[in-house]
């Protein structure tokens, strides 16, 4: 069985700037490149450990609405390559668990771009 054919989640090629809190509460800015329902990849210059736990912080606004929610997910690092396409580390997050009721607000989002793009790695 591949990489490809254990994945849960359908993912889409997104880049946007995720707030990473680091395990001594400082925040770090890292640019996702994927996203999915139940996790997503990060680039970043640093290396991390599997199994290292991380609270990701994002502001999202759907498409077609004026707010902005903030979303709060824990997540674990699940693995860690070097994409020597962008020349940095990419980092898999697997989601533990949404922190208050952003989980909608996130699932809408994710469906958006999952729904309307042509990038979307792995179709439903």
């Amino acid at each position: 069985m591949t990489y490809q054919e254990r994945r849960q989640n359908a993912r889409v090629r997104h880049r946007r700037k995720v707030g990473f809190i680091l395990s001594n509460g400082e925040l770090e800015y890292l640019w996702s490149h994927e996203i999915s329902h139940g996790g997503m990849h990060l680039l970043t210059a640093h290396s991390f450990d599997l199994g290292d736990l991380f609270t990701v912080v994002m502001q999202l606004q759907l498409p077609g609405e004026k707010l902005t929610e903030r979303v709060e997910i824990k997540a674990r690092i699940s693995h860690v390559i070097y994409d020597s396409a962008h020349r940095c580390n990419r980092i898999g997050l697997e989601f533990i668990e949404f922190i208050g009721n952003c989980l909608p607000h996130y699932q809408r989002y994710v469906d958006h771009y999952l729904d309307n793009y042509e990038n979307t790695v792995l179709k439903r």
